[in-house]
C-alpha cells in the first residue's frame, strides 16, 4: 500500500507549504496517522473521508479545507474514489497562538471542527502562492500562514478584533522593519525573522505594516530589490544576471519577469534607455 507523498514547496522555521499526493482507493483500509504540526490543507482534486480531533467522519471534496491539530491522530479513507491531491500548509504552534491571541478566539478552542467548506480567502491566498512558486518567484511562507490561519479562525467561529489606529509602538516596529529591508533587501526577510528583528509578533507586525504602508512586508521587499537593481543597471556595467543575484532574486528569469511587470520594460531595455551597455 503506497502512502501519501508530500512534496515540499517552501519552508521557514515556522511554516511549510507542500503538495500532498495520495493514491489510495476503496480497497485500501484506513490506518492511523498523526499530525506533526497544525495543518490546513486545501483539497485540489478528489473526494475522501477524514476522521480527526472532532471524532466525526467527514467528507472532503475539491475546494474544501482539512484542518489538523498538532499531535492529533487522524484517518483518511477513499470509499468512493481513488486518490486525491492537496496543498497543505503546516504551521508551528507558536505562530498559531500568536494569531489566536489577536482574534476573539483568545481563550477559546482552535480548530473546533476538522473540516470547513470552501473559504475564499484561504483558497485565494494558497492559489496565489502556488502560482508564484510555479513561475519561480519566492513567497513569504510565514506571511501566508498568518493570513490563512486568521481566515480559518474567523471561518471557524471567531472574527478578528475591530481594527484600531496604529499605536506608537506599531509605528516604531514598522519603521524598524522598513529600515531593515532598505538596508539589506538582498536578505530573504521572512515575516517571522523580520518581526523578531523589531521585537514584535508576526501577526501584529503584518497588520501594522499593511495599515501604515498600504502594502505587505514581502511586496515592499520585492520593490526594494527592484529599486536597488534599477540603480545598479544605470550606474554600473555589471551583468544583469549578477545584479539579479546580488539584490536577492534567486534566478534571472524571475528577476526579468518581475522587473518587466513593475517597471514596464525589461532590465536590458531600461539600461539601454539611459545609454548604458
Amino acid at each position: 500500500m503506497a502512502k501519501p507523498v508530500a512534496i515540499e514547496r517552501a519552508r521557514t522555521t515556522s511554516a511549510m507549504l507542500c503538495d500532498v499526493q495520495c493514491r489510495l482507493g476503496p480497497a485500501d483500509r484506513p490506518y492511523p496517522e498523526r499530525h506533526g504540526s497544525w495543518a490546513i490543507a486545501l483539497v485540489r482534486r478528489g473526494t475522501f473521508a477524514y476522521r480527526a480531533h472532532d471524532a466525526r467522519l467527514r467528507e472532503l471534496r475539491a475546494g474544501w479545507l482539512l484542518l489538523g491539530r498538532d499531535g492529533a491522530e487522524f484517518e483518511c479513507s477513499h470509499p468512493t474514489g481513488a486518490g486525491d491531491d492537496c496543498t497543505s500548509l503546516h504551521v508551528d504552534g507558536a505562530l498559531v497562538e500568536d494569531v489566536r491571541r489577536a482574534t476573539r478566539l483568545a481563550g477559546g478552542v482552535v480548530f473546533p471542527r476538522s473540516v470547513l467548506p470552501p473559504v475564499v480567502r484561504v483558497a485565494g491566498a494558497i492559489e496565489a502562492a502556488d502560482r508564484a512558486l510555479r513561475t519561480g518567484a519566492s513567497i513569504d511562507v510565514d506571511a501566508l500562514a498568518v493570513r490563512v490561519v486568521a481566515a480559518v479562525l474567523a471561518a471557524s467561529g471567531g472574527e478578528p478584533r475591530v481594527a484600531r489606529p496604529p499605536s506608537r509602538r506599531d509605528r516604531d516596529n514598522v519603521a524598524g522593519a522598513l529600515d531593515a529591508i532598505d538596508a539589506h533587501p538582498e536578505q530573504p526577510w521572512p515575516l517571522a525573522e523580520l518581526a523578531d528583528a523589531v521585537d514584535a509578533s508576526p501577526f501584529q507586525l503584518a497588520r501594522a505594516f499593511r495599515a501604515i504602508t498600504g502594502t505587505t512586508p514581502h511586496r515592499y521587499l520585492v520593490a526594494a530589490r527592484l529599486r536597488r537593481a534599477a540603480v545598479l543597471l544605470l550606474d554600473t556595467r555589471r551583468r544583469i544576471s549578477d545584479i539579479a543575484l546580488d539584490v536577492g532574486f534567486g534566478d534571472l528569469s524571475n528577476f526579468i519577469h518581475t522587473f518587466r511587470r513593475e517597471v514596464g520594460m525589461t532590465p536590458r531595455a531600461y539600461r539601454g534607455g539611459r545609454g548604458v551597455g
